[in-house]
């Protein structure tokens, strides 16, 4: 049955004018994500035993519990999720003297450990089932120093690794939606050689060879990269360098050689070339800079005189297919030099190390720490702390805060300044969502306002940088992008009263300074979405006062809303959002990667003022179809907004929820 519209134009002005006001009188009842106790700058113990050696406590397979804890390990690979759980998978284990194949997930929410999937005994072998057709039995055999990755649809990807004196091949998929591995590549033997086909052509029988302790990356378009390791069975280190297209389920041999003890070719220190190649290594560390270029530092591995200690630091262009030496030195075994602390200088760089840690900042710096190597004089553990600035090029000016968001690794900062109805002004406080994506709240920490993200089209047809940001306010906002490369700075302007609409410009360069031109649609005045353009159904049988969240619903004002939302995109195909909650009002949904935030959503509560209802604010960072349901579990009332294909999302804003 079609229902009257329960607000007009006026209506929903004053509900927006009051929108502050409204939640900070609900956010003080919305529960804290963070774990008691947190204190900035101050460490907490979280979990597990302060005496060595512990063994696991695994509980019922599948159940949290406040008891379950996994056991002493080392060499275990780990991933993080898109809800920012912890996951942890195998290792050699302390107390059992064994190999390990558990999987873990640590719940940030809850504080507890679930064991996921795998064995609570050492040494066990893999159960493989069907290749390619994931399976509740199937699971990874007991492994060390595996590698991992985390694709785009939030899926976690391991390859290979350790067990006793042989090496592993096989690469596994575990679907956190669906709660199962996949065996997707290599072999169910140990210490198999590798099939490497033809440089750079992608083959059904592609696949690398048997090692452990490899280094990985995933690109900006959602690829998988394997380089380098140690095979024991093939007498040496690698330095082949492999992809892993998803989309596709082909490796590629990329770069490097196809034999072992392999000497790299340095070229000229700065200069591209395709001769050029890193030798043969294991146990190096990577990172990946905002072009989606492949960055290597040191290991242990072979240079022209032998096996040594290294501390080079290379460089791959993903977009030419060529390796760079950025830094260090061709030779093995040399010292640090480390010049002034704090002070960068051209001549200073870590001496030749292995087994170290690294990470790439907010503003695309990479750092690096400690490993077994060659400080300044003498050879052993290190404790020392480096920073290579920004590879990717242009002014390392952003600085992330608690108003600006550093995205796309550092190049472009975003803020938000606002005025409200009653003249009051401010700057919006700025929270990550992804390196790519975030948010920004005025009055209260629960009420989300506008959410940014910055997307690289570099590369593909579109050649640019584009900026998207939609809001679920009709205060007055004005977003500041800059880039910190160009020092361009644009600014999208939401006057007072008009709901936010999307915001999609693309007038920033690729990293070889493209500077296509391209739409520039800014936040102007554009109709809401109000009760008009919705349906409506009757309130059917209350099936639970509560909602369930699961891995695509968001439940809000205090579980009693159930949100979900569907997509469909330009080649027809169709699924549901990946649900990301942020506060106890307000979540997200993501389509196609992790990284890459499509919907806000956020309930705000009235009761108590002049309108007296319970609303849904919503709005989208795409132009793909949309269908958004939301309903209410207390009153069975249920409501539908659609986002036609090829359409800018514009705001949805509507109150026909009933106070309680």
């Amino acid at each position: 049955m079609a229902l009257s519209a329960s607000l007009d134009d006026s209506s929903l002005g004053t509900l927006a004018g009051c929108v502050e006001q409204g939640l900070s009188d609900t956010a003080q009842n919305g529960k804290s994500l963070s774990p008691q106790g947190l204190v900035p700058g101050q460490w907490t113990w979280v979990s597990g035993s302060n005496q060595p050696g512990q063994g696991g406590v695994y509980g019922m397979k599948g159940v949290a519990a406040p008891g379950n804890i996994p056991g002493a390990r080392q060499g275990a690979i780990s991933w993080t999720d898109s809800s920012g759980n912890l996951w942890l998978f195998g290792g050699y284990g302390t107390s059992v003297s064994g190999y390990l194949n558990d999987l873990w997930k640590w719940d940030i929410s809850s504080g507890q450990w679930t064991w996921v999937s795998g064995s609570n005994l050492k040494s066990q072998a893999g159960t493989y089932g069907t290749k390619g057709i994931a399976a509740p039995g199937n699971a990874p055999g007991a492994r060390h120093h595996s590698v991992s990755w985390t694709d785009s649809t939030g899926n976690l990807w391991l390859f290979g690794g350790g067990f006793y004196s042989s090496e592993l091949n096989d690469l596994w998929k575990w679907s956190i939606a669906g709660g199962k591995w996949t065996w997707v590549s290599g072999s169910t033997h140990a210490d198999q050689v590798g099939t490497y086909g033809t440089k750079g052509l992608a083959a059904r029988e592609n696949v690398p060879g048997a090692r452990e302790k490899s280094v990985s990356w995933t690109d900006s378009t959602g690829n998988l990269w394997l380089f380098g390791g140690y095979a024991a069975r093939g007498m040496g280190y690698l330095n082949d360098l492999w992809k892993w297209n998803i989309a596709s389920g082909q490796w590629t041999w990329v770069s490097g050689s196809s034999v072992t003890d392999q000497a790299g070719t340095y070229g000229t220190k700065g200069v591209p070339d395709p001769a050029n190649f890193p030798g043969a290594r294991s146990t190096s560390v990577s990172w990946i800079d905002s072009s989606g270029n492949l960055w290597l530092f040191g290991g242990e591995g072979f240079v022209a005189s032998g096996p040594e200690y290294l501390n080079d630091l290379w460089k791959f262009n993903i977009a030419s297919g060529q390796w760079t030496w950025v830094s260090g030195s061709n030779q093995g075994g040399q010292a640090g030099t480390y010049g002034t602390e704090g002070v960068a200088a051209p001549g200073n760089i870590p001496g030749a190390r292995y087994r170290s840690v690294s990470w790439v900042d907010a503003t695309g710096n990479l750092w690096l720490f400690g490993g077994n190597g060659n400080a300044a004089s003498g050879l052993g553990d290190l404790n020392d702390l480096w920073v290579y600035a920004n590879p990717a090029g242009g002014s390392t000016s952003c600085a992330p805060d608690n108003n600006n968001l550093c995205l796309l690794g550092g190049r472009f900062q975003v803020a938000v300044d606002w005025g409200d109805y009653g003249g009051g002004h401010g700057q919006g406080t700025a929270v990550y969502l992804t390196p790519d994506a975030g948010y920004f709240w005025f009055s209260s920490a629960s009420n989300v306002e506008v959410v940014a993200k910055m997307v690289s089209f570099c590369g593909s047809g579109s050649d640019n940088v584009a900026v998207y940001a939609g809001g679920l306010t009709d205060l007055d906002v004005t977003l500041h992008v800059t880039d910190t490369r160009t020092g361009t700075t644009k600014d999208y302007h939401n006057p007072l009263g008009t709901g936010f609409s999307l915001v999609r410009d693309g007038p920033f360069g690729c990293p070889a300074g493209v500077t296509p031109p391209l739409e520039h649609s800014i936040a102007t005045a554009a109709r809401d979405r109000i009760v008009e353009t919705t349906t409506w159904a009757d309130p059917g049988p209350i099936v639970s006062a509560t909602c369930v969240a699961d891995p695509t619903t968001i439940c809000l004002l205090n579980g009693r809303f159930q949100v979900r939302a569907a997509y469909r995109d330009y080649g027809g195909n169709t699924g549901m959002g990946q649900a990301v909650s942020l506060t106890s009002d307000a979540g997200t949904f993501w389509f196609f990667d992790a990284k890459n935030v499509e919907v806000v959503t956020k309930m705000v509560s009235f009761c108590g003022g002049g309108s007296n209802n319970d609303a849904i604010y919503s709005g989208g960072l795409t132009d793909v179809e949309v269908t958004l349901t939301v309903v209410d579990t207390l009153t069975g009332l249920t409501k539908t907004y659609i986002n036609e294909l090829g359409t800018p999302f514009q705001l949805i804003r509507d109150g026909p929820f009933s106070c309680q």
